[in-house]
């Protein structure tokens, strides 16, 4: 019996160096110098809304000196709101320098646009525009399996390791990819409007290809319905959302507000709905009042974008099965206690996503011995906190009213 307890410790032992070996700090930490972009790609063509043939296009950037032949390839679709923007906006060229040097090739598509904002104050062109989103979504996965496949893999990438998102627009399109399918119940009238844009499939490029990815990124982005999400698809995502999104609603609303356009479902909701289907779902709230609030113009805002990149390498490298620690870090339940940036180094932001729990409490935090290391009375929420003063380490902040703890969640400070 002890031997055999032996050979499966020993077996695991085997598999976690293994996977340490494949992986070590690739994916995780910058251990490249040089990004080589290039760009003008062709994946695909097809009619936009101003019924026009359009040539669809992607970027590329990949770390210079990699020998590997199978790496992992994240696609990124800009925002803009289904009207701006394009492959190398810095939005784009931001995210790709960074990632590549950590060993990702990063992928940025164009996709098809309408003309100008004034076109989508129109129910129908929104449907519409986020159809053609999910169409070329789909057209730049198919055309990347043929490559692989097929094409003599020209960027070195794993089929299995095939990640797409987005902010705001390209999340959305994103989340449809992975959703929204033919068994899905659609109102009668998007079922019409999608119908006559192609469909679900539509017909930008590559068609008979597969569009299956490992997972998704949804920053600030959406679903139509969150019962999309009942498709029998279990693809991993991770989200991450500000509190009071002014454009895309955290929970349930029109877009920016606005009646004409149709009511769709946040993160908030699919990270529930992800929890009710035993979707794998990391969840990162940003408390401020603000819309993909790790960029601007381009730059780097701190400290959203570096947490925004700790939370999207973690995401990826435990869904390709090479994290080492991720399991240490708690997620925040929905609905409770919301911490940002988590882990921290300095300051933390406390806040709450559930409008019906109170602004005011008392606060404690205590270390894994159970010792209180810090407490005051009558915070406010959300709440800025200074943690200098704590060792590194794991830490539990409680908050309480009337002597009953009311929310907790772990902190990790590094």
């Amino acid at each position: 019996m002890h031997k055999y307890l032996l050979l499966i410790a020993m077996f695991i032992c085997v598999q976690l160096s293994h996977s340490q070996e494949i992986c070590g700090n690739r994916y995780l930490n910058d251990i490249f110098d040089k990004v080589k972009f290039s760009g003008d790609y062709l994946y695909g063509e097809n009619i936009n809304a101003e019924g026009q043939l359009q040539q669809l296009k992607f970027d590329v950037y990949e770390p210079v000196g990699d020998t590997s032949k199978h790496r992992a390839v994240f696609i990124f679709i800009h925002g803009g709101a289904y009207w701006s923007g394009n492959e190398n906006i810095a939005e784009s060229s931001l995210l790709g320098y960074n990632l590549a040097r950590k060993g990702y090739v990063v992928i940025c598509p164009n996709y098809r646009k309408e003309p100008s904002i004034v076109s989508l104050l129109s129910g129908e062109n929104m449907v519409k525009a986020v159809a053609r989103g999910n169409q070329d979504a789909k057209a730049i996965v198919r055309y990347l399996d043929k490559d692989i496949l097929e094409g003599g893999n020209t960027f070195g990438l794993d089929r299995e390791k095939v990640f797409i998102g987005g902010a705001s627009a390209g999340a959305i399109s994103s989340l449809h990819l992975a959703y929204l399918d033919a068994a899905d119940s659609l109102q009668p009238n998007w079922k019409e409007w999608m119908d006559e844009v192609g469909g679900l499939e539509g017909n930008s490029g590559t068609p008979g290809y597969s569009y299956r990815v490992a997972g998704i990124v949804n920053i600030n982005g959406a679903l139509g319905d969150a019962d999309f999400m009942n498709n029998g698809a279990k693809i991993p995502f991770v989200s991450v959302h500000n509190i009071w999104d002014p454009q895309i609603p955290f929970e349930r609303g029109h877009p920016y507000d606005l009646p004409m356009l149709p009511v769709i479902e946040g993160s908030k909701l699919l990270h529930e709905k992800a929890v009710e289907r035993g979707i794998y779902n990391p969840f990162y709230i940003i408390p401020t009042h603000d819309h993909t609030s790790y960029e601007d113009g381009g730059e780097a805002v701190q400290p959203y974008f570096d947490s925004t990149i700790y939370y999207l390498v973690h995401f990826f490298r435990n869904v390709m099965g090479c994290e080492d620690d991720f399991a240490n870090f708690q997620q925040p339940n929905a609905g409770k206690l919301m911490l940002f940036p988590n882990p921290a180094v300095d300051e933390v932001v406390l806040a709450s996503g559930d409008r019906s729990m109170d602004e005011v409490y008392d606060i404690s935090i205590c270390n894994n011995a159970g010792q209180t290391v810090f407490s005051d009375e009558k915070i406010i929420l959300p709440y800025r906190l200074d943690i200098r003063f704590l060792p590194k380490g794991n830490f539990h902040i409680f908050l309480e009213k009337n002597g009953k703890i009311q929310a907790s969640e772990q902190l990790r400070k590094e």
